[in-house]
């Protein structure tokens, strides 16, 4: 308390401004050695108690000075504002109308930047679409409505209007692009479809007729789907498609599985293995609960779904897992009723599905809602009802072709992209249609079949791998001037002349030294002019006439030179000696012949006249 008190009155006395009695103002000093007491004793306690500590609260330590200073600061700088306040106001009205302006400006700048940006997008995607090169290989003189490609990319198969299948091998085509093998697997009907199987070993192939084959990879036959019956009303009851196939194409998972669609208002699941009969049929009904007739056909990626295109256009899609009597999602009007739904495709997903009908229209569709297509493309003329449509092997674009008239125009393939739906590139193909394309996902190429029978193989030199590359690479063999003599020559050095062979020629010193003789270069040999000899005649007659001739000729000219009545008395010793047609039946009434002498001529008788002996 006497403490408190001094401190007390120290106070009192600064305020006052007088000095403090110095005996009251010395301040109690404390040793060290009574804070180390302290000390010691709370460590003591703390180790009795088992604790690090009393928990003791420090105050909070103020610093006067910059607290003063904080608040002349602030004082200061309002004054400053409520100065500077009134100019503010009188500046911020005069820059409205500039600041409207600059808004304006900008936004304008901002919509140029948006389309710049989009052109840049544009343009990245284009660069991914290989169209850098081509190269275009003939089928022959008629559309070409069907292309495929194997899992590889190493063999393609080609097959159009006329009749025929060509088989394409980009490892053994040399630069001169022709097709290894040619083959009419359905006689007379048009090839429809081609599609080659998971793994690469068959071939599937639909035509105009109503059986289905399975080749090869060669093209030799494996297996033909049987012909159902006819006359019979009920299409299930038949074994197998009773009228034209539209489409076919094979199972992705399994194998030995494959579809067609005909006209027979079915679709038809088959196993190579059993060709008798088919494994499930799926009929095509309308709205109207008619018969309609299924124009193509197709897996999604994952085998979610089994889609079917109508000639009513809609899209029929069922699930495999539950029964096919009814279909899973029906898209009604999907189309124009009456024209033919051309081609499905499916994204990996199995959810969007993309479609191509006679309509001139390309629509994109998601099957959980399926009231209004997410896309539509208007204006793409289409004349083929084998049409095709794609999505890329990233699924960033969906591509089909265009149809023309002949001689009217240039059809093209036309890229979209699956984002924006802006249409990113259109490859021209001059006076020709494009009916058929495949975009291959392991040699990133697009394989085109146009209606003039090319097939055009766009690539990139830095995006694709091998297979249009590889031939595309090749140069024409030169065909080599010196040929050796393949003919084995012995050599005899120490031979005579007459058996000695002569030195290895080349084939061109051969040539010359054959043609110098005429047997060997066998030279033709000259008319006869003359009569004939050698078993030769004049040209313009025959052998026989020649022989008939020289015949009468030589016959005429002994007759000539021949005495007659020699010839006759030549014969009467003989007929005197051994009579048999005439003298016997005149023994006894014919008169002994008598002959008279042969007069001798004037010439005979001067010539006895001039040598008659003396």
């Amino acid at each position: 308390m006497d403490e408190d008190l001094e401190e007390m009155a120290n106070l009192r006395a600064l305020k006052r401004g007088c000095q403090p009695n110095p005996m009251q103002s010395q301040p109690i000093k404390f040793t060290q050695n009574s804070d180390s007491r302290d000390k010691n004793q709370d460590d003591q306690l703390m180790k009795v108690m088992g604790i690090s500590g009393f928990g003791k609260k420090t105050a909070r330590v103020f610093d006067v000075e910059e607290m003063v200073k904080q608040s002349r600061g602030s004082i200061s700088s309002n004054k400053a504002t409520n100065f500077h306040s009134d100019e503010e106001n009188d500046r911020t009205t005069t820059t409205k109308a500039a600041e409207d302006k600059t808004e304006s400006n900008n936004s304008d700048v901002d919509d140029e930047i948006d389309k710049d940006e989009v052109n840049d997008e544009i343009i990245d995607l284009e660069a991914k679409i290989p169209t850098v090169r081509h190269i275009t290989l003939n089928h022959g003189r008629k559309t070409v409505s069907a292309v495929a490609l194997d899992r590889g990319g190493g063999r393609i198969a080609t097959g159009g209007f006329d009749y025929d299948v060509k088989l394409w091998d980009f490892g053994g085509m040399a630069a001169s692009l022709q097709s290894f093998r040619t083959i009419t697997p359905c006689e007379s009907h048009q090839i429809k479809s081609l599609q080659f199987s998971s793994t690469g070993d068959k071939i599937l192939v639909a035509s105009g007729s109503a059986q289905a084959k399975v080749l090869d990879r060669d093209g030799m036959e494996i297996m033909e789907c049987i012909k159902g019956d006819q006359y019979l009303s009920d299409m299930a009851s038949t074994k197998g498609h009773v009228a034209m196939l539209h489409r076919a194409c094979w199972d992705p998972f399994i194998n030995e599985e494959f579809m067609t669609c005909c006209d027979d208002g079915t679709l038809r699941l088959w196993d190579v293995n059993n060709s008798k009969k088919h494994k499930t049929v799926i009929k095509t009904k309308g709205t109207d609960g008619r018969k309609t007739i299924p124009t193509t056909c197709t897996y999604s990626k994952g085998r979610r779904l089994v889609a079917g295109g109508c000639q009513d256009g809609s899209l029929q899609l069922w699930d495999p897992k539950k029964p096919l009597v009814r279909p899973a999602i029906l898209i009604k009007g999907a189309h124009t009723k009456g024209s033919d739904v051309s081609s499905i495709a499916f994204r990996a997903s199995g959810q969007v599905v993309a479609s191509r009908a006679c309509d001139d229209t390309l629509k994109l569709w998601d099957v959980r809602s399926i009231t209004k297509p997410l896309f539509v493309a208007d204006n793409l003329i289409n004349l083929y009802p084998m049409t095709s449509c794609l999505f890329s092997p990233d699924e960033n674009f969906l591509a089909t072709g265009t149809s023309i008239r002949k001689g009217k125009g240039n059809g093209s393939l036309v890229f979209y992209d699956t984002t924006h739906f802006n249409k990113i590139q259109e490859i021209s193909i001059p006076d020709a249609s494009v009916v058929s394309c495949l975009w291959h996902d392991k040699i990133n190429q697009i394989m085109i079949g146009c209606s003039n029978g090319d097939i055009r193989l766009y690539f990139d030199p830095l995006r694709s791998t091998k297979g249009a590359k590889l031939c595309a690479s090749k140069s024409t063999r030169k065909t080599d001037s010196i040929i050796m003599n393949v003919k084995p020559v012995v050599i005899t050095p120490h031979a005579l002349p007459m058996f000695r062979e002569s030195k290895p020629k080349t084939a061109k010193k051969k040539e010359d030294k054959d043609r110098q003789n005429p047997v060997a270069s066998h030279k033709p040999e000259l008319p006869v002019t003359g009569p004939g000899k050698g078993g030769r005649v004049r040209s313009g007659g025959s052998l026989s006439a020649f022989i008939v001739k020289n015949l009468a000729t030589d016959h005429i000219k002994n007759f000539q030179e021949e005495d007659a009545r020699a010839a006759i008395l030549k014969h009467a010793e003989s007929a005197k000696d051994d009579p048999y047609w005439i003298a016997p039946a005149y023994a006894v009434t014919q008169p002994k012949p008598i002959f008279a002498e042969p007069e001798e001529d004037e010439s005979d008788q001067q010539e006895k006249k001039k040598f008659k002996p003396s």
